[in-house]
């Protein structure tokens, strides 16, 4: 068991996940603490695991498959929605790692775990994977382009908190995460501006302020974060220059001008009775957001049954032809309570008196509070997004035609992972907001 000195009693869970558009600065920083704060630094010496396809893909599976519960518990919220179903997943599933009986079970239902899948082993092949897709590609006349795409998760216990051993060297072996401790007792205020620095460090002030005043006090227990950062272009940039004010048809028929962007190209393209969709490979082709928009009167229906089964079955009847794309740029922000949408969907015990987090430690614990933040901006260049989850513990047409397609009325959007089938983003533009 691993101890730090303690006075306590509340666990915070942070998960963040952001990508950015080509032209930012640099690679992130690494996953160490940043200098601010007096920070104690312990890790697990096992070291985490290897890239592992098949587990990945069973990883993505998980992912996708909550994504779209997620997705209809919230759908009927108005307006834009955005949200990174492998944030929540990866911040429910370090959470899980110390959950024991119901607790355990209930969290497993709502991550789509199967017992006869590691789901940490699983998700850490997942992270060793996608990391793999960080490069530098050249392009013709020009110079290369870069996606970086980075991972960093950190624990922040408050000194003497007391770990059970094997839940420390899980999160080392599938997440990568070494121990920071802070003295939330002494001093909550500094430990938050240590953490958020952290995290802002991580994810290039994308998200400069995660935790707000009044989150941490002296009775918080552990923070654990995860930070993603991307950065990708698209592999076939909209061109400059082409973006055109144009009307767009919301769904009670009135209509808002838009900057609407052009593309000319032959990229994934699918038809549907209802429904057409596009793929936009970004530079190194392996991440791709795919929009689909539904016919005029029909985006209620296809709404409400969007779930895992209807992107496979789109990504299923993609074929490249040659497609004049016009698209929104869009940028929009969704702040997600999770509690009541995760009690509906079967995980009740984690909020409860009887919550069992025995394995991560032998005090009494139960989540409070589960929250999301989803950001997503899209360009001519490529895409920006980020997503920010806390869960809070405390006691107790055919090859050849071209395809005119103009996305001048609410859609649905995907940023995934194209070998694995991961979702990294998903969402619906009703109304689209350019900055």
């Amino acid at each position: 068991m691993w101890t730090f000195t303690y006075r306590s009693a509340r666990l915070l869970l942070i998960a963040a996940l952001i990508t950015s558009t080509v032209g930012c600065s640099d690679g992130a920083d690494d996953a160490g603490p940043p200098s601010t704060g007096n920070i104690d630094f312990v890790s697990s010496e096992l070291s985490q695991v290897s890239p592992d396809v098949a587990a990945a893909s069973s990883a993505a599976a998980m992912i996708n498959a909550a994504g779209a519960d997620l997705y209809g518990q919230l759908r009927d919220r108005d307006g834009n929605l955005a949200l990174s179903p492998y944030s929540i997943v990866v911040a429910l599933a370090m959470a899980r790692a110390g959950a024991e009986g119901p607790t355990g079970a209930e969290m497993d239902t709502i991550v789509h775990a199967a017992e006869s899948i590691d789901l940490h082993r699983s998700l850490g092949s997942l992270d060793a994977v996608l990391s793999s897709r960080e490069g530098s590609f050249p392009i013709p006349d020009g110079d290369p382009l870069e996606i970086q795409l980075r991972f960093a998760n950190a624990v922040w216990p408050q000194r003497g908190f007391s770990f059970e051993s094997d839940y420390l060297d899980l999160l080392a072996s599938s997440y990568g995460a070494g121990v920071h401790a802070v003295d939330y007792a002494g001093d909550a205020s500094s430990a938050r501006e240590t953490i958020n620095q952290w995290v802002s460090d991580q994810t290039r002030d994308r998200i400069p302020e995660f935790l707000p005043e009044g989150v941490l006090d002296a009775l918080t227990r552990l923070v654990l974060t995860n930070a993603v950062y991307l950065n990708a272009p698209w592999l076939h940039p909209f061109e400059q220059g082409g973006t055109t004010e144009t009307d767009f048809t919301l769904l009670d028929g009135t209509s808002v001008r838009t900057p609407m962007m052009r593309l000319d190209a032959d990229i994934g393209y699918a038809s549907e009775d209802g429904w057409q969709a596009v793929r936009l490979p970004y530079i190194g082709g392996e991440l791709a957001m795919i929009v689909a928009v539904s016919e005029p009167g029909t985006f209620e229906t296809v709404d409400a049954a969007l779930d895992a089964g209807w992107l496979a079955a789109i990504q299923d009847h993609l074929e490249m032809a040659p497609v004049r794309l016009r698209l929104p740029r869009w940028e929009f922000r969704s702040q997600l309570p999770l509690n009541d949408t995760l009690r509906d969907l079967g995980m009740s015990t984690a909020f409860s008196s009887d919550a069992d987090f025995s394995r991560l430690s032998p005090e009494p614990l139960s989540i409070t509070d589960v929250i999301h933040e989803a950001f997503i901006a899209v360009d001519e260049e490529g895409t920006e997004a980020a997503a920010a989850t806390a869960v809070v513990i405390g006691e107790s047409a055919a090859p050849g035609d071209v395809v005119e397609l103009t996305v001048d009325r609410p859609f649905h959007f995907w940023i995934v992972d194209q070998p694995t089938g991961a979702v990294l983003f998903l969402g619906r533009v009703m109304k689209p907001e350019a900055a």
